[in-house]
């Protein structure tokens, strides 16, 4: 999913700078998109980039990467609209509204695996030692003797 969510996050960013050669060309200016474009393909890339370097699925990474994703959506639909009354080509709008959208969709599904992962793993911590020999772990909080036990 992080890897889905890095891919889309990056093509988000470079949309509209694809656009002109492919005749994809929307009028405005380039500050625009930089705010609409770049920046929440930024925010996407660098959540997945946590995800993908922890190698855990963080609810705050999934959660700004729903955000950006939001963002980069919701500033597209007055394009859409334009293309509805024929301002410009659906191929322009589609192409600059399509990240967005996509990304809006990967970042619910890994927003809602990390709330049910965060639901299963809500119990006591595990043991922070890995260890698969019997040791003493007076420090585990779900192993309250301290016994030799095996850890995890």
């Amino acid at each position: 999913m992080a890897a889905a969510l890095l891919l889309v996050g990056l093509v988000g960013v470079f949309a509209p700078y694809t656009a002109r050669p492919l005749g994809f060309v929307v009028a405005v200016r380039p500050i625009v998109e930089i705010v609409d474009h770049v920046v929440p393909g930024l925010v996407v890339i660098a959540a997945s980039g946590l995800i993908l370097a922890t190698k855990r699925l963080s609810l705050v990474a999934a959660l700004s990467a729903a955000l950006a994703a939001f963002w980069m959506t919701a500033t597209h639909v007055p394009l859409v609209a334009q293309a509805a009354r024929g301002g410009v080509g659906w191929a322009a709008a589609w192409w600059h509204t399509g990240p967005g959208l996509v990304l809006l969709v990967l970042s619910a599904l890994a927003g809602g695996a990390g709330v049910a992962a965060g639901a299963r793993l809500s119990g006591p911590p595990a043991c922070p030692h890995r260890c698969r020999e019997l040791v003493p772990v007076p420090s585990c909080v779900h192993l309250r003797s301290r016994a030799p036990q095996r850890c995890r």
